[in-house]
This record gives structure tokens, C-alpha cells and sequence, in this order.
């Protein structure tokens, strides 16, 4: 007899209690560096995704950073299924609109070069800034739009996604050589 290899549901995987606990460890650890969404805006989709009605009105976008937010946030946990887990789900709920240039889309490329640093993958890291600079200019945020834009509000989020990606760009966990003068990472004796 063949069985179905169903995933689990993501209340399944993770109670709304537990996804709570790791979206407040996101908030507190990385929402200094991707300030797209205030706390109480990422509790609110967070129940959006939760809630099995409102979840089929949510954007597959918003979803996978809802994913991407709780795989940050269970990095402190010793449970490496479940934070891997977690962010497969949010590469595959945006899979049918990675190659959109918005910028919940650039949200999101920050949110998974985040998770893949804190695992300790540099290079993916990288990969992920980069998506998320192309964009960036893909969709002009670089510059403040045609003349008589002006609105405070459209202005100011223009600004904090072109400096969230250029604070991602500056970093210096990309290149383990970044600070030895030669580009060389000394040998041990």
C-alpha cells in the first residue's frame, strides 16, 4: 500500500501559541534591520495566515514573509526541523511570484538572506541581498518616482526599503574576507 507523504498544516506544525513566541524573537532580534512592518502589523497577518478563512484572501507574498518572519524566529530554538521546515514553506508559497519585482517581494529576499545568514550560509546570504537589490531598481524605489509624488507616506516607505537593502548590501557577512586588507583569511600556524 503506498501511503501520501501529506505535509502537516501549518497549525499542525506550529501552534498559534508557539508561532507567537517566534515571531515576538523575530521582532526582538531583527526588526531593527528590516523595518517594513511594525509589531502589531506583523501579529495581525500573522493571525491572518492562522485564521482559515482570512488565509485564502492573504497573497501567497504575505504568507511566505509570515514563513520567512517565523523561520527567523525559531533559529533560537534547538528544533532544526521545524526552522527548516518553516522557511521551505515561505520559498514555495512565493515560488509563483519570486521573479515579482514589489516590495513585499523585496521584503521577503531580506527576510530569507537574514535566515541564511544566522544558519550560517554567507554566500546564500548574498544570493538573497542580491534579488533583493535588483528589485529594488527594478521597481525605480531607488529614486523618488515621477514628479509630483509627493505623498509623506509612499515617500518614506520608498525609504526605508532602498536603505534596508543597502544596509543588507554594506554588511560585512557576506565575505569572511571582507576586513583583512589582502582579501586573505590568515592561516592558523
Amino acid at each position: 500500500m503506498s501511503q501520501s507523504l501529506s505535509q502537516p498544516t501549518l497549525p499542525e506544525l506550529l501552534p498559534l501559541s508557539e508561532a507567537d513566541k517566534l515571531l515576538a524573537h523575530c521582532i526582538s532580534t531583527d526588526l531593527f534591520q528590516l523595518p517594513f512592518f511594525l509589531s502589531p502589523e506583523l501579529a495581525d497577518l500573522l493571525r491572518n495566515v492562522y485564521n482559515g478563512e482570512a488565509s485564502e484572501s492573504v497573497s501567497p507574498q504575505v504568507k511566505a514573509v509570515v514563513l520567512a518572519t517565523l523561520a527567523n524566529g525559531a533559529l533560537n530554538t534547538c528544533n532544526t526541523y521545524l526552522v527548516e521546515s518553516l522557511f521551505h514553506r515561505a520559498k514555495k508559497e512565493a515560488a509563483i511570484c519570486d521573479d515579482e519585482g514589489s516590495p513585499t517581494m523585496t521584503h521577503l529576499s531580506l527576510l530569507l538572506a537574514t535566515y541564511q545568514n544566522n544558519i550560517g550560509r554567507p554566500h546564500s546570504s548574498y544570493l538573497y541581498t542580491g534579488a533583493a537589490s535588483r528589485k529594488l531598481f527594478a521597481m525605480g524605489l531607488h529614486s523618488y518616482g515621477p514628479e509630483g509624488n509627493d505623498r509623506p507616506d509612499l515617500i518614506q516607505k520608498r525609504r526605508i526599503i532602498a536603505w534596508s537593502v543597502y544596509y543588507h548590501e554594506t554588511k560585512d557577512f557576506h565575505d569572511p574576507c571582507a576586513n583583512e586588507p589582502d582579501g586573505l583569511i590568515p592561516l592558523l600556524p
